[in-house]
């Protein structure tokens, strides 16, 4: 899935590009995000994105909770499916690290 890059700071990842007489004519990096979307809807709470409220991973919300390493798993493949974002795409490129603990997609 192609789209706009965020930097490290997840703001837009710009470079700036100009023609001969100095004008613009890219800016915007644009490429493969699927890691990237993946990403940000691991780390966001359920209600932060307006055109789908139950999207969101509620990882933070889960830190003093109890939850055992197959119903982490099943609340991260849970947000993945529902931002459209498939497991196979990404399982090589994240790492999932709580408790000290690796969860595997």
């Amino acid at each position: 899935m192609k789209g706009i890059l965020l930097n490290e700071n997840n703001d837009l990842l710009i470079n700036v590009r100009r023609n001969a007489s100095g004008k613009i004519i890219r800016g915007l990096v644009v490429n493969n995000n699927a890691v990237q979307c993946a990403g940000l809807v691991l780390q966001a709470n359920q209600g932060e994105f307006k055109e789908d409220p139950i999207i969101g991973a509620n990882l933070l919300r889960t830190i003093r909770k109890k939850l055992n390493r197959y119903e982490l798993k099943n609340r991260i493949e849970t947000a993945l499916v529902r931002a459209n974002i498939r497991k196979q795409d990404v399982k090589n490129e994240i790492e999932i690290l709580i408790n000290n603990e690796n969860i595997n997609l």
